[in-house]
């Protein structure tokens, strides 16, 4: 306990750490290494897996909800808004915990078609790695794609509305020239809005997806840290994603500007 400064109050241990930190020092892993020999391996590396089922997620879920929320919109009122609004209320109201079991009790009856575990690819290969991180991307797409046409669908009901629509239709202007110069620039601000910081709870909000599905990624990690008492690996991770925070609020404001 003394030799790692346990023995000091808070804030010195907390100066010194910033001091360490800084330097380049993360302070040793304690008990639960894995193999790893130091703390950005021990958190980059999983890392890698996070994002092999975050980023296509996120890029799936921001293409089907933005169309799916503008044909809402277009057809507010009609029978596939109503259809569109019942999917995303099902699935923005049903947690992932729900979700995954479900997607899990179709692919154990599939006669073994559906790949629903992590499969390493120095084990079996990449073919059946990929197979196997499509569950847990179907599973996050489906419960965040509901966010994105929810907020594209409002703003398009607001956006159609609007006084200078009207008066863009008064001009001659074609659905299609009012769709691009005066509609899809409008969404676009509060959609960026919402995509940074919907990407960071995605990339480091996926415990219960990498549990259900034994995918090894950054948040199965950063929770077996906690029990164990790995606090300088808690303290590196909080770093990290303070400082991710930070840089996609930054890229939010500047984009801002070109949009």
């Amino acid at each position: 306990m003394e030799s790692n400064g346990f023995n000091k109050p808070v804030i010195v241990r907390y100066g010194i750490y910033l001091s360490n930190f800084f330097k380049g020092d993360f302070g040793p892993i304690y008990s639960t290494n894995n193999g790893f020999s130091n703390i950005p391996d021990f958190f980059f590396k999983p890392l890698l897996w996070t994002l092999w089922i975050t980023i296509p997620s996120f890029i799936i879920s921001v293409i089907l909800g933005t169309i799916l929320g503008v044909i809402a919109g277009y057809n507010r009122g009609k029978w596939i808004d109503v259809v569109i609004n019942l999917f995303v209320v099902i699935f923005i109201g049903l947690p992932s915990f729900v979700i995954a079991p479900i997607i899990l009790l179709i692919a154990n009856s599939s006669n073994g078609l559906i790949i629903s575990q992590f499969v390493y690819p120095d084990v079996q290969g990449w073919d059946l790695t990929i197979k196997s991180l499509i569950l847990p991307i179907v599973t996050i797409t489906l419960g965040s794609l509901a966010g994105y046409a929810i907020l594209v669908r409002n703003q398009m009901v607001t956006i159609l509305t609007s006084n200078h629509i009207l008066i863009a239709k008064a001009k001659g202007l074609t659905q299609w020239e009012i769709f691009w110069k005066h509609i899809i620039r409008n969404i676009c601000i509060p959609l960026i809005s919402y995509i940074v910081p919907s990407f960071i709870v995605l990339l480091l909000g996926n415990i219960i997806i990498e549990q259900f599905f034994g995918v090894p990624g950054a948040s199965t990690a950063i929770m077996q840290a906690f029990p164990n008492g790995e606090i300088n690996i808690v303290m590196f991770s909080i770093f990290f994603i303070a400082s991710l925070s930070m840089a996609g609020q930054i890229i939010l404001d500047i984009s801002y500007i070109f949009i």
